[in-house]
């Protein structure tokens, strides 16, 4: 049968149409395998928190370090971070405050002028715990098949902290030798208990 003008050019847009919608589903499908052949640094996250089994305190403060890494870095590609991200986190933790959150009242660290921040800095070691996480997250990734090549962080704990030359000793000189001088190191008097303390 013959076909009107106006129905064949109905047929084709509804043909349009289909091929349109079959595209989007591909598209859709294929984005979504994407990610999941692409986890990010929070997907890695919940996974090595769910096989984790420390005390609540270590969770609490590995949870903190991931959070505090996710807002400065992004929620990265998992396995596109290394070691040029790893020095920049470490590097804006060294320039955030003690207690920066409570003192310059920050609900985030997202997009922050890490520069411009005030205050005296962290501690060593408090630097040091938060990338000691960072290591464990990544050993288990390496482990498990999700990271491939050298942990990130493993090369930035921060060695060898001085102590300070003018460091004040426990005692003073005159109590050393009034200690030295007792009945705990020269002996006492005899067995009795009024005698213990008496010098022999």
């Amino acid at each position: 049968p013959e076909h009107s003008p106006e129905s064949i050019i109905d047929f084709l847009i509804a043909q349009l149409a289909e091929l349109k919608s079959l595209h989007a589903f591909t598209f859709a499908l294929n984005s979504k395998k994407l990610k999941v052949h692409r986890p990010l640094f929070s997907d890695i996250v919940s996974k090595y928190l769910e096989d984790c089994t420390n005390t609540h305190g270590t969770r609490f403060h590995k949870e903190n370090t991931y959070l505090l890494f996710k807002q400065i870095m992004g929620d990265l590609v998992f396995k596109e971070i290394g070691i040029v991200e790893a020095r920049k986190f470490k590097s804006c933790l060294s320039k955030i405050p003690a207690n920066a959150k409570k003192r310059l009242n920050l609900t985030s660290f997202e997009n922050l002028d890490f520069d411009k921040l005030k205050g005296k800095a962290q501690h060593a070691k408090t630097i040091n715990n938060r990338l000691a996480f960072l290591i464990a997250l990544f050993t288990w990734a390496i482990r498990a098949g999700y990271y491939h090549g050298q942990n990130p962080f493993s090369n930035l704990i921060i060695k060898g902290q001085k102590v300070s030359a003018s460091r004040r000793h426990p005692f003073k000189a005159e109590e050393l030798k009034a200690l030295f001088l007792s009945s705990v190191f020269t002996g006492c008097k005899g067995k009795k208990a009024s005698e213990r303390l008496e010098a022999g």
